[in-house]
């Protein structure tokens, strides 16, 4: 019997305790230690929630931003899974850290703006570079970045799960792993139950018509994920350790180049490199401080000088903490002037959901300022 063959057996037994019912799945709290079961609560979901915030302007012309959003935090909750049960494995490195914000606090006015000037940075870049600069689920093993994981992950009916994968993810990626997702993803769910449902090498999928379709019966059992990554892992640096000091092709070359921002590192080819060298000195010679608005004189002594100071000491008024962190990530306050308020909402559909929210804004400019406020509401220009 090889190891397959007892993989699949395995996964026959797990798909069978998992139509049965949670109560009998295996589940662990201890990082690096397998569970089938997994939970996504409180500070970690806030942090998540930032982070697909954050992807969500990256690729906002793509797609409405709310779709956006909802895609990314569905890929980093299944990403969350596979980062604590192979932390020892998969290399370090989060959005957080292109901010500086190691710590459990929500991104500040500054972390926000920065990270901002860095997407935009990349949106001028991408035209060099060929692929998705933040893939979803995409990760890379520590000992060698050659190597990645492809997480899948999705909320579907318990009836209908499966998983799409695409001939690039097949092609880019050494192994898929399947997350299912019981909850609906949506900026408002304070909890998610996820489940390791299996994984499969990607010498394993069979494409037609360029893609994939995944079901439990599929995969292998999941307990055997950690094994087969230090294997491939175990026989990618032999590989690499028989060359010679003097062998450097290209496709060495191209594991070893990367760009990077913070602890973030996006792998480059030399081609890549080559062509990215003029737009990079480019781009450093037009940067610029960002210009802080600043209020006209007004004689009320209280009122804040710094527009963005009073637009988060509004937001801090606002109730469900939902729609206080939409708004934060996908607004900003244009002008002031002591009695009207304007306010720039990031996209169209954005805007139409927000025009419910006008009187709920105007009673924290209310209580904010200590006196009425009437406030507009408009589309930003890109």
């Amino acid at each position: 019997m090889d190891w397959k063959t007892l993989l699949r057996s395995q996964q026959a037994d797990f798909i069978k305790r998992f139509k049965s019912g949670t109560e009998n799945l295996l589940f662990c709290e201890v990082e690096n230690q397998f569970s089938e079961l997994a939970f996504v609560s409180s500070q970690k979901l806030k942090q998540l929630r930032d982070a697909s915030w954050l992807l969500a302007e990256r690729y906002k012309n793509t797609a409405p931003v709310h779709d956006v959003f909802i895609k990314h935090l569905t890929g980093k909750l299944g990403e969350s899974v596979i980062k604590r049960q192979l932390s020892n494995l998969v290399a370090k490195g989060s959005y957080r850290d292109i901010t500086g914000n190691d710590t459990s606090e929500a991104f500040d006015a500054r972390q926000w703006k920065l990270f901002i000037t860095y997407i935009r940075s990349y949106q001028y870049l991408s035209r060099y570079l060929t692929g998705d600069l933040f893939p979803i689920g995409y990760l890379r093993l520590a000992a060698n970045p050659a190597i990645s994981i492809q997480v899948k992950a999705c909320h579907t009916k318990a009836n209908k799960i499966q998983w799409v994968v695409s001939k690039a993810e097949v092609e880019k990626n050494s192994v898929v792993v399947c997350i299912w997702i019981r909850e609906e993803v949506n900026e408002a769910q304070p909890e998610y139950h996820l489940f390791l449902a299996g994984f499969l090498p990607t010498g394993m999928v069979q494409l037609q018509d360029g893609q994939a379709v995944l079901g439990l019966e599929d995969l292998l059992y999941s307990g055997g994920l950690r094994s087969f990554i230090e294997f491939i892992q175990a026989q990618s640096l032999q590989f690499n350790s028989s060359k010679t000091q003097l062998d450097y092709t290209s496709e060495s070359a191209n594991s070893s180049l990367s760009i990077q921002i913070g602890s973030w590192q996006c792998p480059l080819s030399w081609e890549q490199l080559t062509s990215l060298e003029a737009a990079i000195q480019e781009l450093k010679a037009q940067q610029q401080e960002p210009q802080i608005p600043v209020l006209p004189p007004h004689s009320s002594a209280e009122l804040p000088l710094d527009l963005n100071q009073l637009w988060q000491k509004v937001l801090g008024q606002l109730r469900p903490p939902s729609t206080q962190s939409l708004l934060r990530q996908q607004s900003r306050l244009l002008s002031f002037d002591g009695h009207q308020a304007r306010i720039g909402i990031s996209s169209s559909a954005l805007f139409r959901v927000n025009q419910r929210w006008l009187p709920k804004i105007e009673e924290a400019f209310n209580k904010t300022c200590q006196h009425q406020v009437k406030v507009s509401l408009e589309v930003i220009a890109e």
